[in-house]
């Protein structure tokens, strides 16, 4: 039987891109006030670089990014914590890595401000395969495997510290490396 339900956290790797690009599987954008990932159902509702996204395909596809690739600095503020019902969840965003090449989370180029100095993989063959995450947190820790790289259009959770503080994810060129993964 297919394997349904796979999910992968993406963010966009150039300017421009709309939706329909996932045409075909699932595409959720994460709530941070609400703990919850909502549907992106517009599909001229561009997405923004460095936010991460849930997709999900029955089967394997390959999407297909076009327009000018992301460069230079680039930067996500407005990072939020909400005390909420769901404490396990407060503070977390999901957010990306821009670029078509890795980043190395330990370069100076990384630039975290309000923000804890872990970062939250999804990783659908743990667990027995229903998924868990692996987390890399600055300074060389991990746990599930994680490492210091993050793959080009990969998304991942960052938390912000604490209630009420905005956070402000930033990468550059700098940082990024241009080997095999």
């Amino acid at each position: 039987p297919a394997i349904e339900d796979i999910w992968h956290y993406v963010s966009p790797q150039a300017e421009g891109v709309l939706p329909e690009i996932f045409f075909g599987g699932m595409l959720l954008k994460y709530n941070e006030t609400t703990s919850n990932f909502v549907p992106i159902l517009n599909p001229a509702e561009p997405l923004n670089g460095m936010q991460g996204y849930a997709t999900s395909f029955a089967e394997n596809t390959k999407v297909y990014y076009t327009g000018n690739l992301f460069t230079a600095n680039q930067s996500i503020t407005g990072l939020t914590y909400t005390e909420n019902s769901s404490p396990n969840y407060d503070g977390f965003n999901l957010v990306g890595n821009p670029y078509p090449s890795l980043i190395d989370i330990e370069s100076p180029g990384v630039t975290l401000t309000n923000l804890g100095n872990a970062f939250y993989f999804w990783d659908n063959t743990l667990n027995g395969g229903l998924g868990d995450f692996s987390i890399y947190l600055t300074g060389g820790s991990e746990i599930n495997g994680a490492t210091q790289y993050i793959s080009g259009g990969q998304g991942f959770f960052l938390k912000v510290d604490s209630p009420g503080n905005i956070g402000t994810f930033t990468t550059d060129n700098s940082a990024r490396l241009h080997n095999a993964e």
